[in-house]
This record gives structure tokens, C-alpha cells and sequence, in this order.
């Protein structure tokens, strides 16, 4: 007896479904399903088998169609092929150095510092890896190597892998030829933690040495500034310009002990930047600070201490601190006079800010500060101006209203640049003024940068009244550029427009004077 067919079996389940089965069908039913279940395991395998083709017909579609693309645009004519090679190798230094320039690069952790590492190390790849001609271009060019990237392999890398990682970094660094200065990025821990290997310490010190007289910067953990001492021995490495420490937590008074050891012995040194306050004042203490220090990034500190630190580095030209820490109370002291001082930013600043009034600087011609609502105080804030000589030619105004603030800003006859910051109360006051009958500031100025407008249309149309106040009294300013990230905001194109046909510019980006 031939076995039923599913269409067979299915029609009977279905007539039988309301009735009671029979004594033989149980024994029918099983061997059916036994066979079914054959068949179907035997279907699942096939389209297992299918789908996996049919994944990877997918996958080789997409490659092919992404490699037909890439192809079309190399066969097309190309304006980059036609760029002279020294034209070609000009643009990749250029872009090469953009990583060079670290002053606006905040490195507070370890992780930080790895991840400028990453970017650096893609970069380079990306300029070997674009086509032949970039690649010739690039390794012919030691600019696009001086800087610089140390780092340690995994712990887990085998021997073999050791070997090439270090020889990897040294050909690199082969490529900036003998006489280029040398930024180095120095990460003296493996990727995974841990303690780096003996052999490993040995080859980062003998990669140093042999940088070691181009050296112009460092960035580096605390515990690899013990390498700095392979620097002492030997006066011909005087290079080294610029030190910038990722600080992270724990305590490093031993590494700073031997740090200001070595220090004196950097008699080029320009420029260091400290991410932790604990250790500012010991490494500026001593001849290094007196002796060549002319820029500093430092991290908060009290207004005691960055007087002394100014009283002890007569050479800093720029100078840049995360906060000024209010102490309870200042003690009564003599005005700290400051020759060279050019440039001074407070990126956090603090509302009862009353360190000008402590100084005198003849030089200053950049102040970036979060300054108090009632700035300039009638006596205090302009005796500073006027002892120092009335310098200033960029200023960054945030938070101040006061009513003698258009009064201060005429008395500065070499201001060129005014910065407007984001601050609500003080954006409000001072976007009112412009739109008031009178200039808030002189003729010289010649740039006004506004911040972005980020609360809803009452500061755009604050914006708006304010540009209109300074199209209505373009005659008394001297305005021929003026810089708002709202530059295309609908509401304001009537206004730029008109301003345009004044023959001041209206413009996007920020202004800044990179210190």
C-alpha cells in the first residue's frame, strides 16, 4: 500500500478533525510524520545552503558596484592630477601640520592623549594609502613627518610582532630625514595597561636619543617625562620648545622633583602647558621660569599664585588659564608689573574678576576674560588701562554691563577687533546698545564677531535690531567685517544685505587670535 501524499494526508486531517480516529491511523499518521520530517530537514539544509550563496552573491555585488564607482572616479578627469608634485606636496604638509598646531587641543586623560595618537597615526595612513602619486608625494616630504607618534604595542604581541611594531615608528621617523625639527607624541604606556615591557622601555629611550637634538616639542604622560633626563647630558640638546603634560589622577611629585631638574637644562623652552594645578607652581618656580618661558596654558589656579607666577616668568608673551580660583581673601600686595605680557585668556574666568586691577601690562593687546556684571568699575578697571598705556587691540567681551562700558571702549585708540561672547545678560545689554542712538565703541574698530543666537527668535531679532543700529551709524563706526554664525538666518538677509551694500561683510566663523 503506497504511502499517502501530503495533499492526501492534510484532506484527511481536516475530514476527521470532529471524529474519533480510527485504530489504524495513529500508526498512519506517524510514519507520515516521520517522513516529513525527513524532507523538511533535507528542504532547511538546502536553503540553508542557498542563503548562505545568496549572502555572499550580496556581498560580492556590493564590492563590485563600490569598486566600480571607485573606479569611474579614477578614470574621470581629475584636477588634483593635473597640481604640480612640489604644489601637491605643499597642500599635504599643510595638512600634516594641522596636528602640529596642539595649543587648542584639550588633553586632560590618558585617553585623550590616545586619541590624538589614533587621528595621527589615520592620517599618516591616508596620505600613503590614497593613490601612488600622493604616496610618493608624502614620503618624499619631511615635512609631513615631523610629527612624531610613540607609542607601546599590546602586551599580548608576540615577539615578532614587537619588533615590527617599533621598527614601524622608527622607519616613520626615518622619513622626517636628519635635520627636521621633531614633534613627538609620547604614550610610554601600553594600549591594554599595564606595565610597559623592559625591552620596549629600552627601544622608546633609544628612539629619544635619536630624535633627541630636533626635539622641538613634547606631549607626554608624567611617567614619560623620565625620559627628559636622556635630554640633560648633553648640551646639544637645546631644542625642545614646547612640553604639554597630560596630567591624570595620582600623585607624580617624584617625576615633577626630577622634572624641575631637568628643565633648566632646556634653554630653548618656550612654552608649557600644565593640565593639573598641583604641580604649576613648583616647575614655575626656579630659573627655568625666569629664563626663557614666553607661553603657558595652565589649569585652575589662585590669583595669589598666577601673581607670583607672573612676577617669576618676565618673558611670557602668552598666557592662558582654565579658572581663576577665587581665594577667601586676597591679601593687600604691590601691583605686579609685567613688561611683555601680550595675550591674556581665561577660558572659565570668575564672576568677581579683579586681577587688572592687581597688574600692570604695557604690552597686552588680547584680553579673553569672563568679566564681572559691573565691569568697568569708574576708578579700579580704568586706572589699569591708563597705567598700562591703553594697549589693548582685540578684546572679548562676556558678562559685563555696566554703563561705563562704551565710555572704556572709546578710551582704547589702538582697538581693532571686539569679540561679543555668550553670555545672556551681557549679550542682551550689549546687542541693546548697538541698536541705541550712540557708538558703543571707536572708529578703529574695524571687526565685530557676534555668538551664535541659540534662544529662539527673541535674540535673533535682538540680532537684527543691532545690526540695524550699526547699519543706521555705519559713518561713525569704521566696521568692514562682521563675523555671526547666524549670517544665514532668513530673518536677517534683508539687513546683511544692506550692510553688504555699505561695504561691510558679513560673514560666518568665530574669530580667533590662537592663543
Amino acid at each position: 500500500m503506497s504511502q499517502p501524499s501530503l495533499h492526501d494526508a492534510t484532506a484527511v486531517l481536516r475530514a476527521r478533525a470532529n471524529y474519533a480516529l480510527d485504530d489504524h491511523d495513529p500508526t498512519q499518521f506517524s510514519q507520515t510524520l516521520e517522513q516529513q520530517q525527513s524532507e523538511l530537514s533535507a528542504i532547511e539544509e538546502v536553503v540553508s545552503r542557498l542563503e548562505g550563496q545568496l549572502l555572499k552573491a550580496c556581498s560580492q555585488r556590493e564590492e563590485l558596484r563600490n569598486s566600480i564607482f571607485l573606479h569611474k572616479q579614477l578614470v574621470k578627469p581629475s584636477p588634483i592630477r593635473r597640481i604640480p608634485p612640489e604644489i601637491l606636496s605643499y597642500i599635504l604638509s599643510l595638512h600634516s601640520a594641522s596636528f602640529v598646531d596642539l595649543e587648542s587641543i584639550q588633553l586632560h586623560t590618558e585617553d585623550d592623549l590616545n586619541h590624538l595618537i589614533l587621528q595621527i597615526r589615520r592620517s599618516q595612513n591616508l596620505l600613503l594609502s590614497v593613490c601612488r602619486l600622493w604616496s610618493q608625494v608624502v614620503l618624499s616630504d619631511c615635512r609631513c613627518w615631523q610629527l612624531a607618534v610613540v607609542f607601546h604595542p599590546n602586551q599580548l604581541s608576540s615577539e615578532e610582532e614587537r619588533e615590527d611594531h617599533w621598527k614601524c615608528i622608527e622607519k616613520r621617523l626615518a622619513f622626517a630625514g636628519d635635520s627636521a625639527p621633531i614633534t613627538l607624541v609620547l604614550s610610554p604606556s601600553p594600549k591594554n595597561g599595564g606595565q610597559p615591557d623592559t625591552v620596549d622601555q629600552c627601544r622608546e629611550a633609544a628612539i629619544l636619543q635619536t630624535v633627541g637634538a630636533r626635539l622641538s616639542r613634547l606631549v607626554s604622560m608624567p611617567k614619560g617625562l623620565h625620559l627628559l633626563h636622556l635630554l640633560q647630558n648633553d648640551t646639544a640638546h637645546n631644542a625642545l620648545e614646547k612640553i604639554t603634560i597630560v596630567w591624570p589622577s595620582g600623585n607624580w611629585e617624584s617625576t615633577i622633583t626630577k622634572l624641575v631638574s631637568t628643565l633648566p637644562y632646556l634653554s630653548g623652552l618656550l612654552s608649557l602647558s600644565i593640565q593639573h594645578s598641583r604641580y604649576v607652581l613648583p616647575m614655575l618656580g626656579g630659573k627655568i621660569a625666569s629664563a626663557t618661558i614666553r607661553r603657558l596654558h595652565l589649569p585652575p589656579m589662585r590669583k595669589t599664585d598666577i601673581l607670583k607666577m607672573l612676577e617669576n616668568t618676565p618673558q611670557l608673551r602668552h598666557l592662558r588659564i582654565t579658572k581663576i580660583v577665587e581665594a577667601a581673601r586676597l591679601p593687600k600686595r604691590p601691583i605686579v608689573f609685567h613688561p611683555n605680557l601680550q595675550s591674556l585668556v581665561v577660558t572659565y574666568g570668575g564672576q568677581n574678576f579683579d586681577m587688572l586691577c592687581l597688574t600692570t601690562l604695557p604690552s597686552l593687546q588680547y584680553l579673553d576674560v569672563l568679566l564681572a556684571p559691573n565691569w568697568p568699575r569708574p576708578k579700579v578697571d580704568f586706572d589699569f588701562f591708563e597705567r598700562s598705556g591703553y594697549p589693548i587691540k582685540q578684546l572679548s567681551l562676556s558678562g559685563c554691563r555696566a554703563a561705563g562700558l562704551p565710555e572704556l571702549l572709546h578710551s582704547l585708540p589702538n582697538l581693532s577687533r571686539i569679540a561679543l561672547r555668550e553670555n545672556p545678560e551681557g549679550l542682551h545689554f550689549l546687542l541693546n546698545k548697538l541698536a541705541s542712538d550712540a557708538p558703543i565703541f571707536p572708529k578703529s574698530v574695524v571687526e565685530l564677531t557676534f555668538p551664535e543666537t541659540h534662544r529662539g527668535r527673541y535674540h535673533v531679532d535682538e540680532l537684527k535690531s543691532a545690526l540695524e543700529g550699526i547699519l543706521a551709524r555705519q559713518e561713525e563706526y569704521g566696521l568692514s567685517c562682521i563675523r555671526t554664525a547666524n549670517h544665514r538666518d532668513e530673518a536677517l538677509q534683508p539687513v546683511i544685505q544692506k550692510l553688504v551694500e555699505a561695504g561691510i561683510s558679513v560673514t560666518g566663523g568665530v574669530y580667533d587670535v590662537g592663543h
